[in-house]
């Protein structure tokens, strides 16, 4: 089936925290109709407290019972419309099962046992900490992400790696290490069998050997991070790299931190005897430690990470980001 069906779905779910199908719309999409219903995405009506407004179908309304075979509704957008009554033992009427569809769409993206939490009833789900493509994202999704409170959006922002699936248009602004991904434009096909990415769109937002900076890393420059004895490099956002080197030995990384902790000291250098005091290792050893780190910044296409001035000393780089 097409993902047309599925799309208008997805865009009303924006608008209205309960989507109703009616028999119309049914009979319109009847093929992909038939591969939702089988999929559980949606779900018969068997005692129906809202249904699509029938004079400005905009909007989710109330059924009022007369008795069992008589009901009517009342539309709130056009305040002279009168009642528009109905047999509800006629109706037919399916209701959008998000929970459903959110863990079909984990297990598509490859997480091998989905969980669905509601964070903020009817509005975000946390799917948890995920590995996507090798690397590690706070999922989330959210139906409107204009609706989040303030003083709840820190349930998204206050976490590292944060990625929110979302549906609707974002207008809010939020910072930009978290990332934003439209969940329609991942979904390319749906079968019996479930969903089919549109991988190039996946790829682009979730590229794999992706490196994630933990608490505790240097930021020596906006591209580039020390962490664990290694240089990562090139990020791709916030927070994340597309390169990293192989790993330095303990010293050459104790060489830079050290030099990190001076960079802005009235003296942010020094000469190879007193780093042979500060870090306990001969000046011929600490000498090709700092070879060894020129070296690899040349090797990587890298900016400098430590600088020799006309006194023979080295400090870190003035150029990168960290020493401003």
């Amino acid at each position: 089936m097409t993902v047309d069906f599925l799309t208008n779905i997805l865009i009303k779910y924006s608008h209205f925290s309960s989507v109703i199908i009616e028999q119309d719309e049914a009979d319109k999409y009847k093929e992909d109709f038939e591969t939702l219903l089988v999929l559980n995405v949606l779900e018969k009506v068997s005692d129906p407290k809202y249904i699509w407004c029938k004079t400005c179908q905009s909007e989710g309304v109330e059924v009022h019972f007369v008795s069992k075979d008589r009901a009517f509704t009342l539309c709130t957008q056009d305040e002279y419309a009168g009642r528009d009554y109905f047999n509800p033992s006629e109706l037919k009427q399916w209701r959008f099962n998000a929970p459903c569809l959110l863990q079909l769409f984990q297990k598509v993206i490859g997480i091998q046992s989905p969980t669905v939490n509601e964070s903020i009833q009817e509005l975000l789900w946390d799917f948890g900490i995920q590995k996507v493509n090798g690397a590690n994202y706070h999922l989330f999704f959210c139906r409107n992400i204009n609706a989040i409170e303030n003083s709840k959006l820190s349930i998204v922002t206050s976490l590292p790696h944060s990625v929110v699936f979302y549906t609707g248009n974002p207008q809010i602004a939020l910072p930009e290490n978290v990332l934003l991904v439209p969940i329609v434009d991942l979904i390319q096909k749906v079968s019996n069998k479930g969903f089919f990415l549109a991988s190039e769109v996946f790829e682009d937002f979730f590229p794999k050997n992706v490196y994630a900076a933990q608490k505790g890393g240097i930021e020596l420059d906006k591209s580039m991070i020390l962490q664990n004895n290694t240089i990562m490099y090139k990020p791709l956002r916030a927070g994340q790299f597309q390169n990293k080197t192989e790993k330095l030995p303990p010293l050459a990384s104790r060489v830079i931190e050290h030099l990190y902790l001076i960079r802005k000291y009235s003296s942010p250098s020094k000469k190879l005897d007193e780093f042979e005091a500060s870090l306990g290792s001969k000046k011929r050893v600490i000498s090709r430690e700092i070879k060894r780190i020129n070296d690899l910044c040349g090797e990587h296409n890298m900016k400098p990470i430590l600088h020799k001035y006309s006194d023979e000393s080295w400090g870190i780089n003035p150029e990168l980001s960290s020493c401003k």
